[in-house]
């Protein structure tokens, strides 16, 4: 037997009824009888067809899940670094002074995205070696010891 159009239309039906799913109510929804649409069933691997249709649908909402969930750390990440940037200019230009405890913070956040890669995985939360995070380091470790020497 060859799959025609309402067989199409009525595995179409079966599947969409989810959990609920029968042949009466396909049976009932293309009015042929019950025998019928089991026919159809077996014929064309209905059930067969609904555990992939369902496998697939699980598999693209965990890749929608894991695309977000990349998407989501990556923007953290930016917002930190644009945060990072922003403090290690203003302490650069003096309008800010950081205590030991900021800079321990700043170490450990910076830390913490090396160690984790982002959401990229794969050690690429180094990039933020060399940045203004490390001009700020140095001259945190100056003014420290200038002041030390005052």
């Amino acid at each position: 037997m060859k799959e025609q159009e309402n067989h199409k239309k009525a595995f179409e039906f079966y599947y969409g009824l989810g959990e609920g799913r029968s042949y009466k109510l396909v049976a009932d929804e293309f009015g042929v009888s019950v025998p019928t649409v089991k026919v159809w069933g077996k014929a064309f691997g209905w059930r067969g067809r609904c555990r992939e249709r369902d496998a697939q649908v699980v598999r693209t909402m965990a890749d929608r899940s894991l695309e977000e969930n990349v998407e989501s750390l990556a923007r953290n990440r930016k917002i930190v670094k644009m945060g990072l940037i922003q403090v290690a200019k203003a302490v650069a230009e003096g309008r800010v002074k950081v205590t030991m405890a900021d800079l321990d913070r700043l170490v450990r956040l910076e830390e913490y995205l090396r160690e984790e890669g982002g959401p990229e995985g794969g050690g690429q939360g180094r990039e933020l070696e060399g940045t203004l995070l490390e001009e700020v380091r140095k001259r945190f470790v100056d003014r420290q010891e200038a002041e030390g020497d005052a």
